[in-house]
């Protein structure tokens, strides 16, 4: 498995819909030219990768920078959308054992994703932030992806996974997984998802071989 998100888009979860294909970064157009580090640290712009596959498996046929306030035909305004997601989630972390915590993101950047069939154009939202669990926040940066269907983050630690597997008291990473994931969706004001370690980088919106440490769910 390659390494490589930056949220796509953006500047990138759980995939739904479309069927998951080659990995891909997806980055924003016309903020600048900051590359991401292949270690969590998402720039703002990474270089536009039309033609290759974004969130839920969808191709990416272009990307355009958004007014977060304005209303998109087809999709609605976008920050109405976010507003779903974003902000602070309380956690539970169910393993073995329970640990309750918090996710706390917030936008830093919007753009439009233009898609062809059968997928739909959808907004990715660059997001950064803190993931907590018993106390220990880790920090993250990634994606928030909106549909009208589906609302999903791909979330990945700044810090690499045995540093976050040190502070956090959680099994180690196995060899070859470098990164701590957090994916969840967002439905009926419920957060379902995973926490785990992979060898997919952030700038990979989605990540099917995931070492889990915890499922995810949350609640306002």
């Amino acid at each position: 498995m390659s390494r490589h998100l930056p949220i796509v888009i953006l500047s990138g979860v759980l995939l739904v819909g479309c069927e998951v294909g080659p990995r891909s970064n997806i980055v924003p157009t016309g903020t600048g030219d900051t590359a991401a580090s292949d270690t969590g640290d998402l720039g703002t712009s990474q270089g536009t990768q039309v033609g290759s596959e974004g969130f839920w498996g969808c191709p990416i046929d272009g990307l355009e920078d958004l007014s977060p306030t304005e209303p998109i035909d087809g999709i609605g305004v976008p920050d109405e959308l976010a507003a779903a997601a974003l902000g602070t989630w309380n956690l539970t972390f169910v393993s073995a054992a329970t640990a309750i915590g918090a996710l706390q993101q917030s936008a830093t950047a919007f753009s439009l994703v233009r898609s062809s069939g059968p997928c739909t154009d959808y907004v990715a939202v660059n997001v950064e932030g803190t993931v907590d669990l018993a106390g220990t926040k880790v920090a993250t940066r990634g994606y928030l992806g909106l549909r009208p269907e589906n609302t999903t983050f791909a979330l990945t630690a700044l810090d690499a996974a045995e540093a976050v597997a040190a502070v956090w008291a959680t099994a180690a990473p196995e060899p070859g997984n470098e990164y701590l994931r957090l994916s969840a969706e967002i439905a009926a004001e419920q957060l379902t998802g995973t926490v785990g370690y992979t060898a997919c980088g952030p700038n990979e919106p989605g990540c099917p071989d995931l070492q889990l440490l915890f499922d995810l769910a949350g609640v306002r």
